[in-house]
């Protein structure tokens, strides 16, 4: 699966924070994601799990796979 900005999730990344340009060109969503460069492996692998789950409409702070 190719790599997606990780603001928009819509296309490919095209600055080296991660974002596409149209991201990238907005100051309050490079400011954080300038600020991830201090995130723990941790901290960056949650936030993944927790995007990738909102994705899909799961339940995002309960038990994985507990109904609503």
């Amino acid at each position: 699966m190719p790599a997606l900005c990780l603001h928009c999730l819509r296309v490919a990344p095209e600055v080296p924070l991660g974002l596409c340009l149209a991201c990238a060109g907005r100051p309050g969503v490079r400011h954080t994601y300038t600020r991830r460069a201090r995130w723990t492996a941790e901290q960056e692998a949650r936030l993944r799990e927790l995007a990738e789950r909102a994705t899909r409409k799961a339940e995002l702070f309960g038990r994985p796979g507990a109904g609503r």
